[in-house]
């Protein structure tokens, strides 16, 4: 059973400091689960809440937490919804080896100037997969082992590269004939 702290429902991070619950038990209100750092230098602007008293601070230590982004947000709401990403990426091509055709799929979570180049083993452009700019969202490229004049290229490496931003990224695939 979820229990919801006072403030905005859900609560909506913008920008600097947020509050976390951990591991709260409702069996035993008085005594939160958490750990404490005693070390500097954020002592006394550590909280937690309880039921019987609302908001009070611990009277020494801060609270540890271990946290890590993820590249998809998390959440309860219409499944159907496409998820905007947190990050850019640019992921590996499906199927890698190919022949006749590739997918490359990437995500960029602001509107952007993206394009999507595929090199040479030597390193010269062959073709512009992609060259506009796109909303956020999660997207696919389709390269069917063609140079920009429409001719087949031979079994080999290329890379393909995306910049979107400041995000530049490269990756290799082999193309087998």
């Amino acid at each position: 059973m979820a229990k919801t702290l006072p403030g905005i429902d859900p609560p909506e991070i913008k920008q600097g400091d947020f509050w976390v619950v951990i591991n709260y038990l409702e069996a035993t209100p008085g005594a939160p689960g958490v750990g404490v750092d005693y070390a500097l230098p954020i002592d006394g602007r550590t909280f937690y809440y309880l039921s019987s008293t609302g908001w009070t601070s611990f009277t020494v230590g801060d609270l540890m937490i271990t946290a890590f982004v993820s590249d998809m947000p998390v959440g309860v709401g219409n499944e159907t919804e496409l998820e905007i990403p947190l990050t850019f990426d640019l992921k590996q091509n499906y199927p890698n080896p190919f022949n006749p055709s590739t997918i490359i799929s990437y995500q960029i979570p602001q509107s952007q100037m993206v394009t999507l180049d595929v090199y040479n083993a030597l390193g010269q452009k062959v073709r512009t997969l992609v060259n506009g700019m796109q909303d956020a969202g999660h997207y696919e490229a389709v390269w069917d082992g063609k140079n920009s004049g429409g001719n087949s290229l031979s079994s080999g490496v290329y890379l393909y590269r995306i910049t979107a931003g400041n995000f530049i990224k490269t990756m290799k695939m082999i193309l087998l004939r």
